[in-house]
């Protein structure tokens, strides 16, 4: 049997090891000792938080230590090994950290990137993003307004929230929000370089929005296979 198995000599032993030291890691790093201790497992998702009490690190993202922008969870999650993790999933729990917001602001640390936002996802892997319902109830619960840079030419991003192999959002919320050629963005762009590239909104809120984009390329919301929504 796999106990029998994974008591027996000299396996025993890495394998206590391994899981004395994965259950203090997040995700990331779990997975790097797992594969260094040869235990080659794939995982059905793994999950990454944000949270306004939340402080960007290499290492935050578990519910007790969650990260405080959603660009650093993005960026976590892109630089998890695909062949492992098959579905990541990112949980808003309240909002971003604005002082982690301003504090990269001024570093100018994201790598032309917004630091309100998510970087583009990585094609090779589903993703999943969930804002908690019972703190997230409009739009400048997760993206201040008066923090977040109002400029989309400073920054590489194209859409609030893009790229997966597929991209499912819970419970998004976007009102009273404008958008122009040259200030803030579209919503929601799956990765148009994939073939299978589905968006998925449910429960989701989209009120009061005002585009005078002049850009055709630049839709609200852009699925190159399909766009599911569910009770929105």
């Amino acid at each position: 049997s796999l106990l029998r198995f994974l008591r027996h000599p000299p396996f025993a032993s890495t394998f206590a090891c391994c899981i004395v030291f994965v259950y203090r890691m997040n995700m990331a790093n779990m997975l790097a000792l797992l594969a260094l201790c040869g235990l080659w497992v794939v995982c059905s998702a793994t999950t990454v938080f944000v949270s306004q009490s939340g402080v960007d690190s290499a290492s935050c993202g578990n519910q007790s230590a969650p990260c405080g922008t959603l660009y650093q969870a993005s960026v976590l999650i892109n630089a998890l090994n695909s062949s492992l993790v098959q579905v990541a999933v990112l949980n808003v729990v309240d909002g971003q950290n604005e002082t982690e917001i301003t504090r990269r602001l001024t570093a100018q640390d994201t790598d032309g990137f917004d630091p309100c936002l998510p970087v583009p996802f990585t094609v090779e892997i589903a993703i999943e993003i969930n804002f908690d319902a019972s703190s997230i109830t409009s739009m400048s619960d997760w993206y201040s307004l008066s923090v977040c840079p109002a400029t989309n030419t400073l920054y590489a991003n194209e859409y609030l929230f893009e790229g997966g192999q597929t991209l499912s959002l819970t419970n998004l919320r976007v009102d009273d929000y404008s958008i122009t050629d040259d200030s803030r963005y579209p919503l929601i762009r799956g990765a148009w370089e994939y073939y299978n590239a589905a968006v998925t909104c449910t429960d989701c809120v989209f009120r009061n929005i005002a585009s005078s984009v002049t850009n055709a390329d630049n839709v609200l919301i852009y699925a190159r296979v399909s766009l599911l929504l569910y009770n929105t």
